[in-house]
């Protein structure tokens, strides 16, 4: 099971609008021609692996020495002269050259680097994944086996190699997991579009993000509206359930948290005067 670069504290979860914007230091990807700005997300100390948002109006050019998960979540572009829009996944190996010419307005990317993202002029011998969005290739989540998938969650898989797996997970509004579950692979999530509530700790909104360690219980879940995520994982891994603690159910928490929302429950009744 890999475990380089997710040594990592537990993130379990956080509203990306609610951290601070930082310049990207100098001498790492998104730093080049007046530099970008970064959130960072989570880091493994040790390696200098990391999850981050990217913000960037200027062109990045260099090699990347670390391998990377890049997901496009606003602004339009080439890399290497392949266009990226939303929705683009790019996977960049270790030392590979990328052009990043942004057009107009603001990049915003998830950046994911195996190892301390470190950018500079030079040759470069790896190779760039780019692959856009689609409504192919969607399917049910295969690895669990014998046991029975819902038929209103589908994936889309990114990456799987010996890395980890890397995929897009999409649920239908209604979505509705009534046990309490953990699993003995490390995961992160950021949350794309949609919400999803993870049980007691709250509603996942666009923006939100969580890294937990293998084995951490989570849930019950359900999603009002429905919504998209990008996961990251070290390794294919099995389930676990129980049931929840008392007050921790579904009828006890979607009622506290949806009903005093009004984000997640829009009135559609007569205005108040």
């Amino acid at each position: 099971m890999q475990t380089d670069m997710w040594n990592r504290p537990d993130v379990d979860f956080v509203s990306t609008q609610d951290l601070p914007w930082a310049p990207v230091p100098g001498g790492q990807f998104g730093s080049g021609h007046g530099g970008g700005l970064r959130k960072t997300l989570s880091v493994d100390e040790e390696d200098g692996a990391r999850t981050e948002l990217l913000a960037f109006t200027n062109r990045q050019q260099g090699v990347l020495s670390a391998q990377a998960d890049i997901f496009v979540i606003a602004g339009r572009g080439t890399v290497n002269d392949e266009p990226y829009a939303p929705g683009t996944y790019l996977h960049a190996q270790a030392m590979t050259e990328l052009d990043w010419v942004p057009g107009v307005g603001e990049t915003v990317l998830y950046f994911g680097p195996h190892s301390t993202p470190d950018f500079a002029a030079g040759p470069g011998a790896g190779a760039l994944t780019v692959l856009h969005e689609t409504r192919d290739e969607w399917v049910s989540m295969g690895w669990r086996g014998d046991e029975p998938q819902p038929a209103d969650v589908r994936i889309r898989w990114l990456r799987r190699d010996e890395a980890g797996i890397v995929f897009l997970v999409g649920m239908l509004p209604g979505y509705t997991a009534v046990n309490e579950e953990k699993h003995p692979v490390y995961e992160e999530s950021f949350k794309i579009a949609g919400d999803l509530m993870l049980g007691r700790r709250g509603v996942v909104k666009p923006g939100g993000y969580f890294f937990r360690s293998p084995q951490t219980w989570h849930g019950p879940l359900y999603s009002r509206t429905g919504n998209l995520s990008l996961i990251r994982k070290n390794d294919f891994g099995s389930t676990d359930y129980r049931d929840p603690l008392p007050g921790h159910d579904l009828g006890s928490l979607v009622p506290a948290f949806y009903d005093r929302d009004a984000s997640l429950t829009p009135s559609l009744g007569p205005s108040q005067r």
